[in-house]
């Protein structure tokens, strides 16, 4: 099919495209990572989110040239009907739709009814909470049919809202930094870190979703490599702050913190 039979405006930029993908990478599962981090590798725990890091960009790299080559919506899959045809895409479709996109969404969703029932306790009610569903899902809908414009500013206000706190508890955590929490005198085994860095890894995941919007993209050839690494890296500077000043403040401490936190956590 030919991009211009998909009567879709090309409206998402550089910076539409990179808040999307931190907005998408970007999780609940941040808040909780740095104390199976700080268990297993201590201090140099940071070496496992560079180490990460540098996997997932290369990872990325390769969906920056197929997005680049396939501009057409759909993104992963796309390229996967591409590649290998019609119904491995259909499959893969299929895979996406039900497993990632419905299945994850709807335990995001539910994690935030839960999460307001802490302040809210009328969220524990049953219809309550199905009301809350049905009104955050159609006023999602509404913004999705009022066109494109309307959706990136959605994603660049709650990426910027999901940041905003993390960036708060970056500036007020750094002047209480101990540099001796994060000194540590041997290299940790590599079995450890091996293990710590494959849970690090599933909190670099999400970018090649938000690649399923490339037949709204201006100039893909140029801004979907770009938005890659600008959000990558944004991304990295963010999980290696946070570690840095929850290491830094609490030490081997922070070990006891550990949620017992699963990678296959939904992402928020």
């Amino acid at each position: 099919m030919n991009i211009d039979d998909e009567g879709l405006k090309r409206h998402i930029g550089t910076w539409g495209l990179t808040a999307n993908i931190i907005n998408t990478i970007i999780g609940a599962g941040i808040f909780v990572l740095p104390a199976p981090v700080s268990e297993g590798l201590g201090a140099a725990g940071v070496l496992a989110y560079v180490f990460c890091g540098f996997l997932i960009t290369i990872v990325l790299l390769c969906f920056a040239e197929m997005g680049a080559r396939v501009t057409k919506t759909g993104g992963a899959y796309v390229y996967i009907e591409e590649a290998f045809g019609r119904y491995a895409g259909f499959v893969t479709t299929n895979l996406f739709i039900f497993g990632a996109s419905l299945l994850a969404t709807a335990a995001v969703a539910n994690a935030v009814a839960d999460t307001l029932s802490y302040v809210m306790p009328i969220f524990h009610v049953t219809y309550v909470k199905n009301l809350f569903f049905i009104i955050l899902f159609v006023c999602l809908g509404v913004i999705n049919v009022m066109g494109v414009k309307e959706g990136v500013t959605l994603v660049k206000a709650t990426t910027l809202a999901k940041l905003t706190p993390l960036v708060l508890l970056l500036c007020i955590g750094l002047p209480k930094i101990e540099m001796h929490n994060l000194s540590w005198a041997n290299m940790p085994p590599v079995a450890t870190f091996g293990k710590i860095s494959l849970l690090l890894f599933f909190a670099f995941q999400g970018a090649e979703n938000s690649l399923s919007i490339s037949g709204e993209i201006k100039d893909p050839v140029k801004t979907i490599p770009k938005s890659i690494l600008i959000s990558t890296g944004i991304v990295l500077i963010v999980y290696l702050a946070i570690q840095f000043v929850a290491q830094g403040i609490l030490g081997n401490g922070l070990a006891n913190f550990n949620p017992h936190f699963s990678s296959h956590a939904p992402k928020c």
